[in-house]
């Protein structure tokens, strides 16, 4: 078995890890090597540089795991994902493990009511916000209109289902909240929850 045999064998070994996460890069990797060692060896009547074949093959498997070792590394990566939470509410754990991918930010300072999108809902990373319901909520039964509620921080929230008349205290005139909307409540906004139906949201707080 030959040295350059033999280095075509390491490199092999070196890059199996690499091909079940690239596999396609890696065999283009390992035939071009072997492309070059077969034109290597085939010119035995070359001058110099084809004569110091162990040499020049070393240099040519040091350059190839140059190269790629970057674009493995990347492919082992993984994004992180910042979740905005309430202290004493738990983040739920099967949507979090699943979802990577947005950031929840504001997107108005006064109380507005609009329709997601769904690219909108992904740039905001909607799934991995805390889950909330009115189901088994003494304050919030459906029929009955709530007492005053008083927003003591910034909140967004997502409607998942359900059906809700917010009434804002300044106004008092019913804003219809539905499956699907967003709604901006700002710190200090005061208003009434008036239940039509069973009301489930993601939601999240902000400064």
């Amino acid at each position: 078995m030959t040295y350059v045999t033999l280095s075509i064998i390491s490199l092999h070994n070196k890059l199996i890890e690499a091909r079940r996460a690239n596999r396609r890069r890696a065999q283009r990797v390992l035939l071009s090597l072997i492309w070059i060692v077969e034109q290597v060896e085939g010119k035995e009547a070359m001058p110099s540089l084809f004569h110091r074949v162990p040499k020049t093959l070393s240099l040519l498997v040091l350059l190839f795991l140059t190269l790629i070792s970057p674009s493995l590394a990347a492919f082992h990566s993984k994004p992180s994902n910042t979740a905005f939470t309430r202290n004493t509410v738990a983040m739920n754990s099967s949507t979090s493990s699943s979802v990577s991918y947005g950031s929840p930010r504001p997107i108005h300072t006064k109380f507005t009511v609009e329709k997601a999108t769904p690219e909108k809902m992904a740039e905001l990373g909607v799934q991995s916000w805390p889950t909330w319901s009115t189901a088994d909520s003494e304050k919030y039964k459906v029929g009955i209109q709530s007492q005053l509620k008083v927003y003591g921080t910034n909140e967004l929230s997502f409607i998942i289902s359900g059906e809700v008349d917010i009434i804002p205290k300044s106004t008092g005139i019913p804003v219809t909240v539905k499956k699907g909307d967003f709604v901006t409540f700002p710190k200090g906004f005061e208003c009434y929850w008036f239940v039509k139906d069973v009301v489930t949201k993601n939601w999240f707080e902000y400064e």
